[in-house]
């Protein structure tokens, strides 16, 4: 799986920087573009969720796949973050404190452990940022 994920990232790259309705704007209305394509892909996948439909809601899957990657890889690409890499392992760092909190049966140990992260967050911001 990982050749894949490594396959994705570089079409992606190379999407990014050579396709002339990219390269070409700014990178507001390039974000803007990938955020209203996850979102109607998004939709598009509801109606794919049924059994004996792997084939369609996987290529509706990997259509919310693509325009995710695209957008994370537009945005290291730009600047605005400082790696793919970083925002994989961002989401694992949290969804991995946050699973302690996935058998709990209220939402009190999930929305204290985002409490705690929101304070983490906003402090290594305000370090990196002033």
């Amino acid at each position: 799986m990982h050749g894949n994920i490594d396959t994705i990232l570089a079409l992606a790259k190379r999407n990014i920087q050579t396709n002339p309705t990219i390269a070409k704007k700014s990178v507001e209305s390039v974000v803007t573009r990938y955020i209203e394509e996850i979102a109607k892909e998004a939709a598009e996948v509801l109606p794919e969720v049924k059994e004996q439909n792997a084939i369609h809601l996987t290529d509706e899957l990997g259509d919310v796949f693509w325009d995710f990657i695209n957008l994370v890889s537009l945005c290291a690409d730009r600047g605005l973050i400082d790696s793919v890499d970083d925002v994989f392992i961002a989401a694992v760092d949290k969804y991995t404190e946050r699973s302690k909190a996935f058998s709990e049966s209220n939402d009190e140990k999930w929305n204290e452990i985002k409490g705690v992260q929101k304070a983490r967050l906003a402090k290594k911001h305000t370090y990196r940022y002033g």
